[in-house]
């Protein structure tokens, strides 16, 4: 089982998270304290560096739509950045692709 790592940068308005790891039951609850850091610091444009990520479940898709959903609530907006492997084929089957803006 790999862990998730996390890191986050806030210069506001921008922020960049990256993930390595997985995306899954045990590690999506991690995301939301770090999204929320990054509201408070008056990030309203948080980019999301998936390059990392092996490995996404559903519950690693709930976190990542919960987190826009909090930065659009707040008047904010989320990219994420790096889409490959995995987790483009999961955001392609399950027509998610369509919900998230995202960059090669």
């Amino acid at each position: 089982m790999n862990t998730l790592d996390l890191r986050l940068v806030v210069h506001a308005p921008a922020g960049a998270l990256t993930l390595d790891g997985d995306l899954d039951l045990s590690s999506s609850p991690l995301l939301q304290p770090l999204v929320d850091t990054a509201l408070e610091k008056g990030c309203t444009c948080l980019t999301i560096d998936t390059a990392g990520l092996e490995f996404c479940d559903s519950n690693g898709l709930e976190a990542l739509l919960h987190a826009q959903s909090c930065l659009l609530a707040a008047g904010g907006h989320m990219e994420l950045t790096h889409v490959h492997g995995m987790l483009r084929r999961v955001l392609d089957v399950t027509g998610l692709s369509k919900a998230f803006s995202t960059s090669p």
